[in-house]
């Protein structure tokens, strides 16, 4: 069929930060593989995203650590993304 189907498990955030935290918020998110879901630009800056569970007490501790225990990941739940890797190297995720 030309690719391979994966399921794994995600836990998804819903976090608040300022305006000057977004890019600092933005590169971890990015340095663990993290799914945004949505990102709402307001008077602070609300984002919805996924990481992957095998991530989640690390992910936590990092954000605590690097936000100095200002931020507050809220909204915690699991979720089972459903990934399809193409020969040609895409993701497509569902």
């Amino acid at each position: 069929n030309g690719g391979t189907r994966i399921y794994e498990e995600y836990v998804v955030y819903s976090v608040k930060i300022s305006y000057a935290d977004y890019g600092k918020m933005t590169t971890e998110l990015s340095s663990y593989d993290a799914i945004i879901d949505s990102t709402d630009f307001a008077e602070e800056v609300l984002i919805n995203f996924a990481v992957k569970k095998d991530f989640e007490e690390d992910f936590e501790k990092r954000i605590t650590d690097l936000f100095n225990g200002r931020i507050s990941l809220n909204c915690k739940k699991t979720r089972i993304y459903h990934y399809f890797h193409l020969q040609n190297s895409q993701t497509v995720i569902y």
